[in-house]
């Protein structure tokens, strides 16, 4: 069970990450280009030191397809939550990414026969009211600012990014995953390449070093959040898996909490409330 643990990391890895796509989407020094392709490019430079820090572990070809899937899908939900951010509120857009946990729970308790106990269906009781109270809050609150557009975004990023751990442990389940950090590298060199092109005609010399820095940060932590996350679909369950690392909000919402002077008790109220959901699930 000590996946549970890496599960957790991840969280507070990805809250983290999650934090500076607001910070960046909000600032006018930052284009959306550079914040994603400094991050993707850290990310693969990590994730390449990594993977030589583990030599002699075998760079196969399907763990090389698997990895060039995840790319795609995780370079459709990083454009659409960066945009995301910068025409929606950031709370409704964390509320619903908070959701993708559906997909891999949905999957892992209704296909892979996976199993909570006591302690952990209780917890996920107390998911269940986080996300109805937090959406009726989002909703109320995302009034203020609120496109369309942006709510499209999110759901693209709810797909996306909800996939990934249900591939992740049907790759493994057929047994073609055999290299986790191989996987990881080649989805950040498709993302990393993806953005390029994507992004070809906007890109331009910046002399700015701090413009860099959220960016390169960011990489770092979605680097070591995303390996330890792959650990967790593939060797756990991916219905307790998705669980943990949907409170990933917690942190860009304390950020928008006090950084936005979007202070209430009633957030405090929730986000004492996911601990202790994350609490239940981790026994």
């Amino acid at each position: 069970m000590y996946w549970i643990y890496f599960a957790i990391i991840a969280l507070i890895l990805f809250g983290l990450s999650r934090t500076l796509y607001i910070i960046a989407s909000r600032s006018e020094d930052i284009p959306e280009w550079l914040f994603l392709i400094t991050l993707n490019t850290t990310a693969t430079i990590v994730s390449t030191i990594i993977l030589i820090s583990k030599i002699p572990e075998s760079i196969t070809f399907e763990s090389i397809i698997v990895g060039i899937f995840l790319g795609l899908l995780s370079t459709s939900g990083a454009i659409s939550l960066y945009r995301a951010n910068a025409t929606c509120s950031p709370s409704l857009v964390n509320i619903i990414l908070g959701m993708n946990f559906i997909i891999p729970l949905t999957v892992g308790i209704f296909m892979l026969n996976e199993r909570l106990n006591i302690y952990q269906y209780v917890g996920l009781i107390f998911v269940i009211l986080t996300v109805i109270l937090s959406t009726i809050e989002g909703l109320r609150e995302g009034n203020r600012k609120f496109k369309i557009s942006g709510i499209l975004y999110a759901l693209i990023t709810f797909f996306t990014w909800g996939l990934l751990g249900v591939i992740i442990k049907i790759a493994e389940l057929v047994h073609i995953l055999h290299s986790y950090i191989t996987c990881l590298l080649f989805m950040y060199i498709v993302e990393t390449i993806s953005l390029v092109v994507y992004y070809r005609r906007h890109i331009s010399y910046i002399r700015n070093i701090l413009t860099y820095i959220p960016g390169i940060i960011a990489g770092i932590f979605s680097c070591v959040g995303s390996y330890l996350a792959i650990i967790c679909y593939a060797i756990g369950e991916i219905s307790i898996t998705s669980l943990i690392l949907r409170f990933s909000f917690i942190i860009p919402t304390l950020f928008s909490i006090f950084h936005y002077r979007e202070f209430g008790l009633y957030k405090l109220f929730l986000i004492v409330l996911s601990i202790i959901s994350i609490v239940l699930l981790s026994l």
